[in-house]
């Protein structure tokens, strides 16, 4: 789920079976590259904090965004972050890839991600 306000973005995905978009599930290990220019990223166990320092906004992520934005930024393909996240919540493999797709959907709506 994706929400603005006056105070910055927050990006989340809660439960990973919420979100439904078209997108990478057609492509078997398809790359998503995360630019470094103008970020600042802290991440701790409850998630990220994203200053874009060319936009002046802050995103923050959950903890599961987090999880995603690091394997991105360590250039894993969207088949290893979705198969990840499936080892660790326990979901089934096609939910979250699903959700996967939507949340890098909602990172390039956001300028975090090229589009």
């Amino acid at each position: 789920m994706a929400s603005d306000d006056d105070s910055g973005t927050v990006i989340a995905i809660s439960g990973l079976s919420s979100l439904h978009i078209e997108g990478s599930s057609n492509r078997d290990e398809s790359l998503v590259t995360v630019e470094h220019n103008h970020f600042r990223v802290i991440v701790n166990q409850d998630g990220a904090a994203i200053l874009d320092t060319k936009a002046g906004k802050i995103s923050t992520l959950n903890a599961s965004g987090a999880y995603i934005w690091q394997a991105l930024e360590r250039g894993e393909g969207i088949e290893s972050i979705a198969q990840g996240l499936a080892n660790e919540t326990g979901e089934p493999i096609e939910a979250v890839k699903t959700d996967l797709a939507d949340f890098i959907e909602a990172l390039k709506k956001q300028d975090l991600l090229p589009g």
